[in-house]
């Protein structure tokens, strides 16, 4: 408008951010080769803006101090040139304000000049490549949190870093196969033999079936179909484990509560029937 620059954003959610000019210390333009450009603002000093008010339209980086940009402005460079006029007279409508700001560093861009006849410069940014002041605290946050990440994914990929303790003796053990029947049943069956241990009617063994929705689902990622069974196994420390053959992921059902590690113990084979 005549007084402030808005910013709208989202769709769900939508957000305006209103900025009237007296409270917009600089701006400047980066032009890109289609003739599009991004137009960051910076505020004065004693006005902040929250990122989550305005992402993503801001200058990346800028995480100490956000500055709202607008971003891939159609005909750039003519929306820069009005905008410097409209601040030029925000400035010398509101002298109080204090003046634009002068001491950033060279644009990496054209600058936005102010208009013919205007005796107020025009506002100016430090290039992308540079911060004012030299290195921001923003920065080290997000060189910190990048190292966290990588660290994190190199130790789950390779082990680096984490203490394995011996695994207790399997005293007990039998190789599921789960069937969906027609009627909404889930058939369980001793994979070695083919005999059914356990049916599941419909309404009936909700632990059981959440587990094993999510194993179904990970097979589907990994490409693999439901032949290869599941080793149901009681250790000798007292845990109970699930074992997917196929994807060698290893469930430890004693962590989810006596009840639930009583649903799938009645799957083990009874006194006398081995294994």
């Amino acid at each position: 408008t005549s007084r402030r620059v808005m910013m709208r954003s989202g769709v769900a959610m939508p957000i305006t951010v209103n900025l009237p000019f007296k409270r917009i210390d600089g701006a400047g333009l980066r032009l890109h080769a289609d003739g599009t450009g991004d137009i960051p603002l910076t505020l004065s000093k004693d006005d902040r803006v929250a990122i989550l008010a305005i992402w993503p339209n801001m200058r990346p980086w800028h995480l100490s101090r956000p500055e709202p940009m607008l971003r891939s402005v159609p005909d750039a460079s003519a929306v820069a040139d009005l905008l410097a006029s409209a601040l030029s007279g925000a400035r010398r409508s509101h002298p109080a304000a204090g003046p634009l700001n002068k001491d950033d560093a060279e644009m990496s861009a054209k600058p936005m000049h102010a208009p013919a006849g205007s005796d107020s410069p025009a506002p100016a940014i430090p290039s992308p490549g540079r911060a004012r002041g030299g290195f921001r605290p923003g920065h080290a946050i997000v060189i910190v949190l990048g190292l966290v990440v990588a660290i994190a994914v190199l130790a789950r990929q390779t082990g680096m870093g984490v203490l394995r303790m011996p695994e207790a003796a399997i005293v007990q053990y039998r190789d599921l196969r789960f069937t969906d029947r027609a009627d909404g049943s889930v058939g369980i069956l001793d994979a070695t033999t083919g005999t059914i241990v356990l049916i599941l009617e419909p309404g009936q063994g909700g632990f059981i079936r959440g587990v094993m929705r999510g194993r179904a689902r990970e097979r589907r990622l990994d490409g693999f179909g439901s032949e290869p069974p599941f080793r149901l196994a009681l250790h000798a420390d007292g845990r109970l484990t699930l074992e997917d053959m196929a994807t060698k992921i290893k469930i430890v059902l004693s962590s989810f509560g006596p009840s639930n590690v009583d649903a799938f113990k009645r799957l083990l084979p009874q006194q006398g029937d081995g294994k």
